[in-house]
């Protein structure tokens, strides 16, 4: 591995032989492999599936999985996707220690925020001051128009028009701020997320799908050419 970029990737969804989220953040690790060197911290519950496919498909030993879960005592009250978004926020919070100790152990200086990908969730406090943050692909800023919900239920009237609301304050939210701020690179899933970064830190936005075809050629506008 001599040579090749050490990456910290934070990929809190990452399993192999599933879709969706977890596929997304698998598939991306795998693909990183090829050209990094990468620490991945993951779920724990997430360790079974991983182990088990390294067994059988040899090859990948740039890859360093870290698994981390809070006790089962403290996430008893989490059941399938109820209570993720409460579950998430405090796994970025008391997994910032091991993305610290790991970084500054392995003389990483590159962090990359891979799953779960919403401009409004919470990142790794260390990662997102490391030299480097990659940030993405991320989204979570699209709307449904009022001319689709009014065939909803109330109740779902109500969820998009609450996020409609969320989105709206956005220019306001700390937080987000924060995050393009310290972001050397941010990979947009569509132009309405890139949109919303503020004007002031745009350049740093890219549509992910640019993003990769510029870093597969060799390219120096934007991408890890630059870090």
């Amino acid at each position: 591995m001599e040579g090749k970029m050490k990456i910290f990737v934070s990929a809190y969804a990452c399993e192999p032989n599933l879709g969706s989220e977890v596929g997304v953040g698998w598939h991306w690790v795998l693909e990183m492999s090829k050209r990094f060197e990468l620490w991945v911290l993951t779920r724990q519950s997430n360790k079974r599936a991983i182990e088990q496919f390294r067994s059988v498909h040899p090859g990948y030993e740039g890859i360093h999985f870290l698994y981390y879960d809070l006790p089962a005592w403290a996430r008893k009250w989490k059941k399938g996707r109820r209570g993720v978004h409460l579950y998430y926020t405090l796994w970025q919070t008391f997994s910032n220690k091991l993305v610290k100790e790991t970084m500054t152990r392995e003389g990483i200086t590159v962090f990359h925020h891979l799953t779960y990908g919403n401009v409004l969730w919470k990142v790794s406090a260390f990662g997102q001051k490391a030299p480097h943050f990659i940030w993405g692909p991320v989204g979570g800023l699209e709307t449904i128009p009022r001319q689709y919900t009014q065939h909803y239920s109330l109740g779902s009237r109500l969820f998009e028009a609450l996020r409609r609301c969320i989105v709206a304050m956005i220019p306001c939210n700390l937080g987000f701020r924060r995050r393009c701020k310290d972001a050397s690179l941010i990979l947009c899933k569509t132009d309405i997320t890139r949109s919303m970064v503020p004007a002031c830190y745009r350049d740093k936005a890219v549509l992910f799908t640019k993003a990769v075809r510029r870093f597969l050629d060799g390219g120096k506008a934007g991408g890890l050419a630059r870090l």
